[in-house]
């Protein structure tokens, strides 16, 4: 009986899980990341675009129009990337071409990554209520790598300069 109702508590639980998490995204807002070493800032705000700044002076370094959700940026001042919109969901309809992240330097395109470069075959993908989780994005490790870990557990690190994998 113990077995049973344990069972029944995980699959609830799993449940919960798997509906929160096709839960909507909030609407756009303004939102702030910065550097892990904390001297440079990318703040994202939906009604006057994208500016990589200084942290301290406030100086501005860049700009560009649009906005992002998903944001890392690197310790040199020259380099952020941002991630795909849904975050670690895409919809099931999606085409592999779909820019998972991309690369900046000064505000300008250096790379994007598409969702075939991480997720090759489709069966990769896990299906959730009404989308496909892909992974995440984890953030800028400690030698400057965006580290991007794949639904099924593989990770990849991309140099922040070139949008490269090493």
């Amino acid at each position: 009986m113990r077995r049973r109702n344990t069972a029944t508590v995980a699959i609830i639980l799993f449940g919960i899980g798997a509906a929160l998490a096709d839960s909507p995204l909030p609407p756009p807002a303004v939102h702030r990341a910065s550097s892990p070493n904390g001297k440079f800032t990318v703040v994202s705000d939906p009604n006057t675009g994208t500016k990589l700044v200084e942290s301290g002076s406030g100086k501005q370094l860049c700009e560009l129009p649009g906005w992002f959700r998903s944001i890392y940026v690197s310790n040199d001042g020259e380099h952020f990337a941002t991630g795909y919109s849904g975050l670690n969901l895409v919809p099931l309809s999606t085409d592999d071409s779909l820019e998972l992240i991309a690369f900046w330097k000064r505000c300008r395109k250096v790379e994007s990554v598409p969702l075939r470069a991480i997720v090759p075959e489709r069966s990769i993908l896990q299906r959730t209520v009404s989308h496909y989780a892909w992974g995440n994005i984890t953030g800028v490790d400690e030698k400057g790598r965006l580290v991007v870990t794949r639904i099924d557990g593989r990770v990849f690190r991309f140099n922040m300069s070139s949008g490269k994998t090493e």
